[in-house]
């Protein structure tokens, strides 16, 4: 699959920029993505998986796209102001908008999707005159990033068809919060919630979580299911599995050394947990990943 420059136009923006990050050229893997597919209709998805403390200039697209953090954090500035980006949060940016990102501390993976003119005038005439550059982050936009990964990850050659599906969905779900005003997740639970996708196997305290907020264990479960639409418990479980499959996938670890991290009480709660899940032991879940060729349009 070959690679290509992006349409993009680099852009003095001093105010956000800090001393001694300017740089002449933009991180490679900021200007080349890994993955790309161009799709019928006037959808192009890229995915991008940028180093920790990268930082893309100011710059701007000649076409409106949407930006889907897949894991990790960025950080996106634009003329209105900053805004820290973590999985699950998705950014449109109308045409021309003019803006610079930074990586966090560790690597991260975002999912760029392009709209081209023709596609945009299937839209409504309102979003055709002036799309909004709004931020959503919840249970919906939470799912679609994890049914991404789960497309990337086994790609095959129905995957045009639901990359296409996933990247309109994205977009209406962006239109739509703005038009009904819906608030994203407060900033303290998105953090709560971004702890544990850091470090899926720290411990679960809701009762402390709760009394730092000033609420009542049920009160934080309550809103934690409201935005994210699924029990902390849940969450948690998923995120923990998401892991462990990207450590088999890898096969370096012993299964019991991967429980211990991943916080179950032993190899054993471990099996349940996966199987329950995904249907599977983790043994036979690696040795199918181990069989499995990379196919699928949207492979490096």
């Amino acid at each position: 699959m070959q690679r290509r420059m992006p349409r993009v136009r680099l852009h003095a923006f001093p105010s956000s920029i800090a001393p001694g990050m300017q740089a002449l050229f933009p991180p490679r893997r900021f200007v080349l993505p890994e993955r790309h597919v161009q799709l019928p209709g006037g959808i192009r998805i890229e995915l991008y998986q940028p180093a920790p403390r990268d930082h893309l200039m100011a710059h701007d697209h000649d076409v409106a796209c949407l930006n889907l953090v897949l894991d990790g954090a960025i950080t996106e500035t634009r003329a209105d102001g900053r805004r820290e980006l973590t999985m699950g949060c998705l950014s449109l940016l109308p045409r021309h908008t003019v803006h610079e990102v930074e990586v966090a501390a560790r690597a991260a993976s975002v999912l760029h999707v392009e709209f081209s003119g023709a596609f945009l005038e299937r839209l409504p005439a309102r979003f055709q005159d002036a799309l909004p550059g709004n931020w959503v982050q919840d249970a919906n936009s939470l799912a679609l990033a994890k049914r991404f990964r789960a497309e990337l990850q086994h790609a095959d050659a129905l995957s045009s068809l639901a990359f296409e599906a996933l990247s309109i969905e994205a977009l209406m779900h962006l239109l739509r919060q703005h038009e009904s005003g819906h608030a994203s997740v407060p900033a303290w639970l998105a953090e709560l919630a971004a702890g544990w996708r850091d470090d899926p196997g720290r411990p679960v305290r809701i009762a402390e979580c709760a009394r730092v907020q000033g609420l009542s264990a049920a009160g934080l479960a309550r809103s934690f299911k409201r935005h994210f639409g699924q029990t902390i418990g849940d969450y948690v479980l998923e995120l923990r599995i998401e892991a462990a499959c990207r450590e088999l996938e890898q096969g370096r670890e012993s299964l019991s050394d991967i429980a211990a991290r991943l916080g179950f009480a032993d190899q054993s709660h471990f099996t349940r947990a996966f199987r329950r899940v995904l249907g599977a032991t983790p043994k036979v879940y690696r040795d199918r990943e181990r069989r499995t060729p990379a196919t699928g349009a949207f492979r490096a």
